[in-house]
């Protein structure tokens, strides 16, 4: 982050939402405990950087993101176009 700092442009940091392999419950904890740890590290981060935006999308998609609440994607493993718009529209906000 400091690197894109000092490259004196503006940056939109996106948070990751959850990942969910229907079949390896396992998995997907062991995933998204990482994925929330390396989110919570970069929300912390950004705070020390001004031209760095952020835009938590996890925190958007999080609750349609597990189990039967999930919105289908391409594949078990991918969101559709319906998340795929919401990050878009949720990006040309903060542009």
């Amino acid at each position: 982050m400091a690197c894109l700092q000092a490259m004196n442009v503006t940056v939109v940091w996106r948070t990751a939402p959850n990942m969910y392999a229907k079949g390896n419950p396992k998995r997907t904890q062991e995933v998204n405990t990482n994925v929330q740890h390396f989110n919570q590290i970069a929300l912390t981060l950004v705070t020390k950087y001004p031209r760095i935006k952020t835009i938590d999308f996890a925190k958007t998609v999080n609750f349609k993101s597990l189990g039967n609440e999930r919105l289908k994607g391409d594949s078990n493993e991918h969101y559709g176009n319906i998340v795929r718009l919401v990050e878009i529209q949720t990006l040309m906000f903060h542009i």
